[in-house]
């Protein structure tokens, strides 16, 4: 049925029943009900419940008068919405219909024009943020008024998905964008040559196999723990912009996982527009990621104009500018990258001793060293381990611990990657004493946070909670205000919680709220988990028979999601049918996914992680595995 068909049977009875809104008799309510549960969305994507023909019995449909307007709403057998058909603009014509999952809108199509055709989409709560417009009213979304960046990649897969070059473009960053934000004619010329010649970039997308109609979206990462503000005074645009840089999609094909490139995703307004087609990585081989082009000042300078450069230094950053600009793209092979690394560091240097002060040698040696380690880590640069130790004793005592710590991270990278199976224990020994060096040598630098994190996770791994346990004390003591110094004293406290009560509550995945001093008389499973840890998905299946066979005895698994913001959790948890309450580790926080602040609270490690709670509440266990779940819960339940 076309919107159009149940405007003209929807809007007869409207008018039929004009003025009155009672109930209406049950011949006629008949007609709208099957009309209303009829209509199904334009685009592809929706979550919402539809009734099942026993359920159709107790479901039903009444007027009703809304804030925008009049019409409709569908009550299912539970008492929860299921649509909502409105006359927001009072010409007795149904303009918008809303459809609902578990009670909450999820998806709305709208008529602005009164024609009968739909021309606006939007998405709400649990799906999303995404609003479409359809400008000649073909089903298909021409342009974007409120797009996440989550959301933008998941269009762009989908248009990969469906070879659909429209779709396509209608993420990606172009001419009017750039306008849009004022952008310099040097910064625009070189952000809309990445964003162009979109049907060669889609062919080499899909040139891989590695995607087809089967590829579905799964989640949105960066390497970055949060977006970029780059400000309007920096001189690239005339508004603030805000981005996200070394973007990555993963999505999944069948049974297979595809990681694809994204780079640099830009916000224009209240969409986000990608800089570029995703492209897929080769997970076999090592990829040099993307260089975003906002995340670093023009030329690579921090606190001085390019104009103040001596003449020899203004020729070599015009020549870096020129190389970033050109720089080999995912899919152009290991050997263009190996090159354009190797150039790059060669004129880093150069502008390094070209340099007029201290300042300046510093920014561009930083600059230096960053790409030669990011490079090394990816298999894309020659004989690095050796560059990093000849910087390591060339540069100035105060930027040596920077140096320090990405030399390490180099040569266990080269180490471990020449070891055989058995010779990775030693391997990792020496990376761990090396990381301990690094902090007593250097206890108060920028990196001394870190690298405390990874010494005492490393240790409570392997079993030596005491030592561990000293160095989360030492990290959280040292960097209080730190990401890194706040999950260490989180570990802390879950390795010291066993026989003491735990604090948990927030905002539930899918709405509402939820305490865990609620469950007190219940025997309780927490468990911290993602979709992507495979170990949970290994579980999962366990953990939801345990709950089945023991929650009419009082036992229950609350779960606390971990995903970055704007993975597919409440997708996940249908398709995996998890009845359990789960809380959003992102409400209220600003750092996402293992960083955010639930998950720094506990210091989580490793995924999934259980606490196992008896009826007063006291935890019995803060590192339980499923067996021992399996075990326990039984025995607990028998005390009262």
């Amino acid at each position: 049925m076309t919107l159009q068909d149940a405007t003209r049977r929807l809007s007869a009875l409207a008018l039929m029943a004009a003025g009155t809104f009672g109930a209406a008799d049950a011949a006629s309510a008949q007609v709208p009900l099957k009309a209303a549960l009829g209509l199904k969305p334009k685009q592809a994507d929706v979550p919402y419940d539809t009734p099942t023909a026993e359920q159709m019995k107790q479901t039903k449909i009444e007027q009703r008068r809304f804030p925008q307007g009049s019409g409709y709403i569908v009550i299912g057998p539970d008492g929860q919405t299921l649509r909502e058909l409105v006359d927001t603009t009072k010409d007795d014509k149904l303009n918008e219909f809303r459809f609902f999952q578990l009670g909450l809108e999820t998806y709305r199509e709208v008529d602005t024009n009164g024609d009968g055709r739909a021309d606006g989409y939007r998405w709400f709560n649990t799906a999303g943020t995404r609003w479409g417009v359809d400008e000649n009213r073909d089903a298909k979304i021409d342009r974007w008024k409120r797009l996440s960046a989550e959301e933008a990649t998941r269009e762009a897969v989908a248009a990969l998905a469906t070879a659909d070059v429209a779709r396509m473009q209608a993420v990606l960053f172009d001419a009017r964008d750039a306008k849009a934000l004022g952008m310099s004619d040097d910064l625009a010329a070189q952000v809309l040559a990445r964003s162009g010649n979109v049907e060669k970039q889609m062919q080499d997308a899909l040139a891989s196999k590695r995607i087809d109609k089967r590829t579905r979206w799964e989640r949105f990462d960066s390497a970055m723990l949060m977006p970029i503000l780059v400000p309007a005074e920096s001189g690239r645009a005339d508004r603030d912009m805000l981005a996200y840089e070394n973007v990555t999609a993963i999505a999944r094909t069948g049974s297979d996982d595809v990681f694809l490139n994204v780079g640099e995703v830009i916000q224009v307004g209240d969409v986000f527009k990608l800089t570029r087609v995703p492209q897929p990585l080769d997970t076999t081989q090592q990829v040099v990621t993307d260089a975003g082009l906002l995340v670093q000042p023009p030329s690579g300078l921090v606190g001085a104009a390019p104009s103040d450069f001596p003449p020899a230094m203004r020729k070599l950053v015009d020549r870096l500018q020129a190389l970033d600009g050109d720089r080999p793209q995912v899919g152009d092979g290991r050997e263009a990258m190996v090159k354009y690394n190797v150039e790059r560091a060669k004129l880093l240097q150069q502008i390094v001793d070209a340099a007029p002060n201290d300042a300046l040698r510093t920014q561009f040696q930083q600059q230096r060293i960053d790409g030669i380690a990011a490079a090394a880590l990816l298999n894309a640069y020659p004989n690095p381990l050796e560059t990093m130790q000849e910087l390591e004793g060339d540069v100035s005592d105060e930027f040596k611990p920077y140096v320090t710590y990405r030399r390490i991270q180099v040569e266990y990278s080269k180490r471990a990657g020449a070891a055989e199976a058995d010779e990775q224990a030693d391997v990792q020994a020496w990376y761990l004493s090396e990381i301990e060096k690094f902090i007593r040598k250097y206890p108060k630098s920028d990196d001394a946070a870190d690298a405390i994190w990874q010494l005492g996770s490393a240790l409570e791994m392997q079993g030596e909670t005491k030592k561990a346990t000293d160095w989360y004390n030492a990290g959280a003591k040292g960097f209080p205000n730190s990401i890194p110094g706040q999950k260490a004293a989180g570990a802390v406290r879950r390795i010291g919680l066993k026989g003491d009560t735990m604090e948990l509550s927030g905002e539930l995945v899918g709405g509402g709220t939820l305490d865990l001093d609620q469950y007190r008389g219940k025997v309780v499973a927490v468990a911290f988990w993602t979709t992507w840890a495979a170990p949970f998905n290994q579980q999962l299946p366990e953990l939801l028979e345990l709950r089945k066979e023991y929650a009419g005895n009082g036992f229950e698994v609350v779960g606390v999601n971990i995903d970055p913001a704007g993975s597919p959790v409440a997708q996940y948890m249908e398709e995996q049918k998890i009845g359990f309450p789960v809380l959003d580790g992102n409400a209220g926080s600003q750092a996402q996914g293992s960083d955010s602040e639930i998950a720094r609270r506990f210091g989580i490690i490793q995924l999934p992680t259980y606490f196992l709670l008896d009826r007063r509440g006291k935890v019995v266990s803060n590192a339980s595995s499923i067996e021992e779940l399996q075990n326990l819960v039984p025995k607990l339940l028998l005390k009262k």
